[in-house]
């Protein structure tokens, strides 16, 4: 029993190797986030790594996030500027509602708040799929974009999914500052990259997360992959 305990390929010590590789990913993450704009770029690295864990081919957490970081580092900042700016906007569209809200009446009220709440949906469906599609693909940015979007609505259950899974850790994490600030340091150091693999396990079959697929990114142009796959 205590031989198979100290095996370090049985199935514990592989859970306890994942958890320091999150827990690697997180640290990593908030030195990425400390010039904000490189924050996404940091997202592409955990996921890619993440996808090389699901792939049995992370060969090193380091150099696999320093490599995702130089490779999306361009449009990495692109989509951090552009979905920031869209999520102030949006941030400070909700308030401005929810202040004239009074004084219209109850069904404009309704139809405003409805529009908003849709709006704010295909943000966050943005969100949800664009940066593991950064990690995982090479395309343009406006193709990368429109793909999440498109991706988001073909996948929804599995959308609606990541939606509930991310918002519980992030409930989660305030609540463990409200009402046990001594422990919240634990959800804060893997609330991010547990939510990353969750949503990496979720779009794995969207994603073709498989053993063997070798270096990533790939296209996900038909074409290009065939191509790729031939050489």
């Amino acid at each position: 029993m205590f031989d198979r305990i100290f095996q370090y390929d049985n199935s514990f010590w592989r859970f306890m190797g994942k958890l320091g590789d999150l827990l690697i990913l997180d640290l990593f993450f908030m030195i990425t986030c400390i010039p904000l704009v490189t924050a996404g770029v940091g997202l592409c690295g955990v996921y890619y790594v993440i996808f090389k864990l699901i792939e049995h081919e992370n060969d090193g957490t380091l150099r696999n996030f320093i490599h995702s970081f130089r490779q999306n580092l361009f449009q990495g900042i692109l989509l951090t500027v552009i979905l920031g700016l869209l999520g102030l906007f949006l941030w400070c569209d909700i308030l401005l509602v929810l202040t004239m809200s009074i004084a219209l009446i109850q069904p404009l009220q309704y139809l405003i708040l409805g529009l908003l709440g849709f709006v704010v949906f295909l943000y966050l469906v943005v969100l949800l799929y664009v940066f593991p599609l950064q990690a995982r693909f090479y395309n343009k940015l406006h193709v990368t974009l429109l793909n999440a979007l498109i991706l988001g609505f073909k996948h929804l259950p599995r959308t609606i999914l990541m939606i509930c899974v991310d918002g519980g850790l992030l409930l989660l994490t305030a609540a463990s500052f409200i009402y046990a600030p001594q422990i919240a340091v634990f959800p804060l150091m893997f609330a991010l990259p547990a939510g990353a693999y969750c949503n990496a396990w979720i779009l794995k079959g969207v994603l073709r997360l498989t053993p063997g697929r070798g270096d990533l990114p790939v296209s996900d142009d038909p074409a290009e992959r065939e191509a790729a796959e031939e050489r």
